[in-house]
């Protein structure tokens, strides 16, 4: 069994706010009637219906949209008549921005963007539980960059568990970088080991001798 779903918002001109929603929003018109229209952007599907087939008051809709410069974006649709500001570009938490404004058709845009690791340029802690060198634990906090953002933190906790564990199996409290180094060659899977060598040699690391030991017999 499947379902097509739609967003229903009770508008008071909807030819008005259907041409909204397609000039200023990119959204296509996909289908319409006397008293109602259905818009899309292949994410979101909204259908307008006029107002006054409800009984109850007509309530705000309340969209996201994810962009690159929210300051530019909120700027750009400024431009546009019958937009208004709510809040300016403002950071609401370390990793994310928004703006908000009031559009026409009972519509409140929120501007946003999610800054990850690498946008804000920090290096995360390791999920350690035995001490690591200083140089072990910053070496794999570099070197993890070559992974994927939206993977990196379970990469970090297979690098971290595996060189803890080979540690503890050599009879050592310590995780140096010989053996961090060694985790994180075995944790990477085999198709990414082209990335891994190029990511060791900008860290100055001869990625050769490193993965002729792993596998020797």
């Amino acid at each position: 069994m499947s379902f097509a779903f739609a967003v229903i918002h009770a508008v008071d001109d909807v030819a008005r706010a259907a041409a909204f929603f397609r000039d200023v929003l990119d959204f296509q018109e996909h289908s319409q009637g006397r008293d109602w229209a259905q818009v899309e952007n292949g994410a979101l599907t909204i259908r307008l219906v006029a107002a006054d087939r409800f009984a109850r008051a007509p309530s705000d809709l309340e969209l996201d949209l994810a962009t690159p410069d929210v300051a530019a974006a909120s700027a750009a649709l400024l431009e546009r008549e019958g937009l208004e500001p709510l809040m300016a570009a403002t950071w609401v938490s370390a990793e994310r921005m928004e703006a908000r404004l009031r559009a026409p058709h009972r519509v409140v845009l929120t501007l946003s963007r999610v800054f990850d690791e690498d946008a804000r340029g920090i290096l995360p802690e390791l999920p350690t539980s035995l001490v690591w060198a200083e140089d072990a634990a910053m070496s794999i906090k570099r070197l993890l960059r070559f992974v994927p953002v939206s993977f990196r933190e379970q990469a970090r906790k297979r690098v971290t568990e595996r060189a803890e564990t080979l540690a503890i199996t050599a009879g050592d409290v310590t995780v140096d970088q010989d053996i961090a180094l060694r985790a994180l060659i075995m944790t990477t899977p085999a198709f990414q080991h082209e990335g891994l060598r190029a990511a060791l040699r900008d860290e100055g690391i001869d990625p050769r001798p490193l993965f002729a030991e792993l596998a020797e017999p």
